[in-house]
């Protein structure tokens, strides 16, 4: 006959090499009519099966961080069919499968600008190309004695880390294994887009930070891994570990402000120096969460203004500056959120050193306040929250004034030492509650008012100076409509006029109307031109 054909009862392995035989003593005739035509000796024959190669996937994994698949479980191979291969290449489309051979030195590209390396065991490096989010892929081919397969393998990149890195060797592209030497390619006009970690490793940077939306700035500071991990975000099992917690890098400037907010920033780890503009500055920046910040600048720390912050710092110092802290408008995510500014100073503003106006966000501040060139603490139109103080507040300036703050309260733990000259030193009206506590606390003026409390609830903790000491002012003391709380001049020991001198009032000396539990001792007011002490509806 011209041909046989053989159907296997079972299947065949990929890529291997078959011999048949065929017996010659069990072959017969199937045409009796003539002479048997029968074989007259045994046949044998060879053939190859083709390989199969079965498409891979991968992911998601983080942008910017190499996948390294070693041999074994995952990697292209493990679920391929094969015996024996005679060569392995790849490439980046389909028409160029067989393109380069993996011989792990040679690299393709990919459509997407990623780099592959693959090994001949089927292991491969993949480096997604910089700030790439999406599918990539590429080709590669296997052929045996009896043919070739082709199969794909698509990566899936979710979410991009931005490295930055003061000690790296040349210029960088972002990448975790080639990171940015400074800060001057991140920013609004820049590779680095919406939603993307920015990491900054340990060292001292100098430049200026304009964040997109939703970006994340983490120094080392803080860890890189519990920060992905708020934002659900997971390494790949084969990308490689992330840089640990440690020393928080500094950053700084010349000029310009340091970090500027879009809408929807994080800011983690990061310590914020210099000597130019505002440390963070933002308007209608949506919320703004802060995690291990310190700010220690010879210019204006923040400058915030409508927005939601939910934020703890571990300290600001501010020496400079319109102001050192102006917070407008600015609003807890939560009720009963508090911003945490931590310890430090604020001095040398040319205008009030801590302002806010509006909001209801609880704030404490556990730093002095000194010297500035207006107000040390001013306190307008809140709506809600507790304002804490628990350091000193001291020098010269024009005091603390809080205004039309009907729902919030405030808490002076620290010692409030004022020198205000000609202008009114302790101010607190139509606002909530206030408390100031300590057997120190003193006031000092010329022709300002020293300390006036109306319409505002004197809490129960009580407000307490020991001195208070006016010249020539409208009025020492004024006390107005202030609830069930204590008001005290506590003065030292026994001495007469430690409680302090208030002479030549314009008006009365004392001012108390519709009061309670008031208690001046050891004072001396003398000289005035109308009543020392008037009061109406005084009680306990």
């Amino acid at each position: 006959p011209p041909g046989v054909g053989l159907v296997p009862t079972g299947g065949l392995p990929a890529g291997a090499t078959c011999t048949v035989t065929v017996v010659a003593e069990e072959i017969a005739d199937a045409d009796n009519g003539d002479p048997p035509d029968l074989m007259v000796a045994d046949y044998t024959f060879t053939f190859s099966t083709p390989p199969v190669a079965a498409d891979d996937s991968y992911g998601p994994i983080v942008g910017n961080i190499p996948l390294q698949v070693p041999d074994g479980a995952s990697d292209l191979q493990a679920n391929d069919q094969f015996m024996t291969l005679t060569d392995i290449r790849f490439g980046p489309t389909l028409e160029t499968a067989n393109s380069t051979l993996a011989n792990g030195t040679d690299a393709i590209s990919t459509v997407n600008l990623g780099l592959v390396v693959m090994m001949p065991n089927g292991a491969f490096r993949y480096e997604p190309a910089p700030g790439f989010e999406g599918t990539d892929e590429f080709y590669y081919q296997l052929t045996s004695p009896g043919g070739l397969d082709t199969a794909r393998v698509q990566i899936t990149v979710e979410e991009v880390i931005w490295f930055v890195d003061a000690s790296a060797p040349g210029a960088g592209d972002g990448r975790f294994h080639r990171p940015y030497p400074s800060l001057d390619n991140l920013g609004e006009f820049d590779l680095d887009d919406q939603d993307d970690f920015i990491f900054i490793y340990s060292g001292s940077y100098d430049g200026n930070i304009v964040l997109e939306a939703g970006q994340r700035l983490i120094g080392q500071g803080h860890s890189l891994a519990a920060a992905l991990s708020d934002y659900g975000v997971t390494l790949h099992q084969f990308q490689p570990a992330m840089p640990g917690q440690g020393t928080a890098p500094v950053l700084a400037n010349t000029s310009g402000n340091l970090i500027t907010l879009a809408t929807d920033n994080d800011i983690r780890g990061v310590t914020l120096g210099g000597s130019a503009g505002i440390g963070i500055n933002g308007s209608n920046f949506g919320t703004l969460k802060v995690r291990d910040v310190l700010i220690n600048r010879t210019a204006q720390a923040l400058n915030l203004s409508t927005g939601k912050l939910d934020a703890e710092f571990a300290g600001v110092t501010s020496s400079g500056g319109m102001n050192n802290i102006r917070l407008v408008d600015v609003n807890s995510v939560n009720a009963g959120d508090t911003l945490v500014l931590g310890g430090g100073t604020l001095s040398g503003a040319t205008s009030d050193a801590f302002t806010v106006d509006g909001g209801d966000l609880s704030i404490s501040y556990s730093g002095a306040i000194l010297n500035v060139g207006g107000r040390q603490v001013r306190i307008v139109n809140k709506s809600g929250g507790t304002v804490t103080f628990s350091n000193t507040i001291d020098g010269e300036g024009t005091g603390v004034y809080l205004n039309n703050n009907p729902g919030a309260s405030f808490v002076f733990t620290g010692g409030v030492n004022l020198d205000t000259g000609g202008n009114a030193a302790f101010t607190a009206t139509n606002s909530g509650t206030v408390t100031v506590t300590g057997a120190s606390n003193t006031i000092t003026t010329r022709t300002g008012t020293g300390v006036n409390i109306s319409n505002t609830t004197i809490g129960p903790g009580g407000v307490t100076f020991r001195s208070v000491s006016t010249n020539g002012a409208p009025n020492g003391i004024v006390l107005s409509n202030t609830g069930s709380g204590g008001f005290t001049i506590s003065g030292v020991g026994s001495t007469d006029g430690s409680g302090g001198v208030i002479q030549q009032s314009t008006g009365a000396g004392v001012s108390l109307n519709n009061v309670t539990n008031v208690s001046l001792n050891f004072m001396k007011i003398v000289d005035g031109r109308d009543d020392g002490i008037r009061g109406v509806n005084v009680t306990g």
